[in-house]
């Protein structure tokens, strides 16, 4: 520990000065020569208490002006005017110590510039620990970011909404150099760890090997670096493209979660990297853009959204990797890439976009696209795109021609699409070529083995005007 000897008087001390001390250590001079305020670093594994003295030099010399040695013996060395400095090691094993004799000093420095960690059984003295900031007491003293780690149990925050979120035996609270409460990582019993962060936040995790849990929900602007397992990132409504860089690491499922509602958000050149699934929770509503970056080159990514209130997602800038968008239960808004991308639009009248390459249109029940609640599909290309349904097309049967209108899509089809126009198990286009509805075209596909179009949501009803190519049972899966 380094402190201060005040001698009353300006002195001269020779190099290499040592003193012995009360507590049967030695301290070496380290600078003030020349004033009355010298500088000694005590080599004793004790903290300084208000009990320690001088008891002689052991080496070298101090002297007055006129070259009079000067009388230490029996000095009592109980004012520490500068900051005690050692090692971390030293200050983690004697921060109870150090509590004992706080009144004599003014902060703690870590001379190694290592990082400093205490744990809960080193500070059992200490009462100033609050778990948000520290107020008094020896932590409070410590000069430079340091870390605590707690014995505890509990729940951790949970990954995914969905899951049983994991448990933890203990938690490591980190402080930065103001002393306010960056980041709480909790060891989680299954091995893994999950990461709560607050204010402007650096996270490298990279040599981790778990599948780790960040909950970035209190950032403000964050650069997070996971490791070689499966991360999750998981933010508010504080998500900034603007600011906040992510990198999954080596995981392949390393994902990234939106809890909040993005009017118009725009992911930059440089936002995501190794992120594999953007994960849009709660029900919000989303309006999400990507740019060519955000997908590395031959990789999907998966845009989820299956509990928001309605998604807005443009994909378009993507060329060299693809999506598979699974949109809400509302009317989503979705163009895809230029590559073969895949698309659930489930319930309302969803815009499915296609920009290219091959791509699959899913469709889980007739509900998703039925009677006036539609799906429109753009850009279909027959030479290319399919649809999957969980019923399976035997035939295309001819087109089948007559006025349409909105809002009376399901009561007029059933009139005009009969069990000659439709047969069981097979799929047909109907051009409107009159009504409200004309000139669209209409993809039919029988969803219940029964001939004829069927009101009464049983039946797949998608607008596909401007459908290119030839429709035939190839384009089904």
């Amino acid at each position: 520990m380094t402190f201060t000897l005040d001698t009353g008087k300006n002195v001269t001390v020779a190099g290499g000065t040592t003193l012995t001390l009360s507590d049967g250590g030695h301290a070496t001079y380290v600078s003030g020569s020349g004033t009355q305020a010298i500088t000694f670093t005590e080599t004793a594994t004790t903290a300084p208490d208000s009990s320690l003295s001088v008891t002689g030099i052991g080496s070298g010399s101090i002297a007055d002006a006129a070259g009079n040695p000067l009388a230490i013996a029996g000095t009592t060395v109980g004012s520490y005017t500068d900051a005690v400095s050692d090692t971390a090691a030293n200050i983690s094993a004697h921060i109870d110590d150090l509590q004992a004799a706080l009144s004599h000093i003014t902060s703690i420095t870590d001379s190694d510039s290592g990082v400093l960690s205490i744990t809960q059984s080193q500070f059992t003295n200490d009462a100033s620990f609050t778990g948000d900031q520290l107020t008094g007491g020896a932590l409070s003293k410590i000069a430079g970011a340091f870390s605590v780690t707690v014995a505890a149990t509990g729940t951790a925050p949970n990954p995914d909404e969905t899951s049983t979120p994991p448990t933890y035996h203990s938690f490591e609270d980190v402080f930065d150099a103001s002393h306010n409460l960056t980041e709480t990582i909790y060891n989680n019993d299954d091995g893994t760890q999950t990461a709560a962060s607050f204010g402007a936040v650096t996270v490298d995790n990279h040599t981790s090997t778990t599948d780790d849990f960040y909950d970035l929900r209190g950032v403000t602007t964050v650069t997070a670096t996971g490791g070689s397992g499966n991360d999750t990132f998981v933010f508010g409504a504080n998500f900034n493209p603007a600011s906040d860089v992510l990198n999954g690491g080596g995981g392949n499922n390393n994902q990234l979660g939106l809890d909040g509602s993005y009017g118009a958000l725009t992911l930059g050149v440089n936002t995501v990297s190794n992120i594999q699934v953007i994960a849009l929770l709660g029900s919000f509503d989303y309006n999400l853009t990507t740019v060519d970056n955000n997908v590395a080159s031959g990789q999907q990514m998966v845009i989820w959204a299956l509990n928001a209130h309605s998604l807005t997602f443009n994909g378009s800038a993507e060329h060299d990797g693809s999506f598979e968008v699974i949109g809400t239960s509302g009317s989503d808004t979705i163009t895809g890439s230029t590559n073969g991308d895949i698309f659930y639009g489930l319930g309302g009248a969803d815009t499915l976009v296609s920009n290219g390459g091959a791509d699959t249109f899913v469709y889980t029940q007739a509900a998703d696209s039925t009677g006036d609640t539609f799906d429109a599909v753009t850009g279909f290309d027959a030479a290319q795109d399919k649809f999957d349904f969980p019923v399976t097309v035997g035939g295309v049967d001819a087109t089948v021609s007559g006025s349409l209108d909105s809002g009376s899509v399901d009561s007029e089809l059933a009139s005009l699409v009969g069990a000659s126009q439709l047969l069981a198990n097979h799929a047909v286009l109907f051009s409107a070529t009159g009504g409200t509805l004309a000139s669209h075209t209409f993809l039919i596909v029988d969803g219940n083995g029964t001939a004829g179009y069927q009101s009464g949501g049983h039946d797949y009803v998608i607008d596909v005007t401007g459908i290119s190519g030839t429709l035939t049972t190839a384009n089904f899966i």
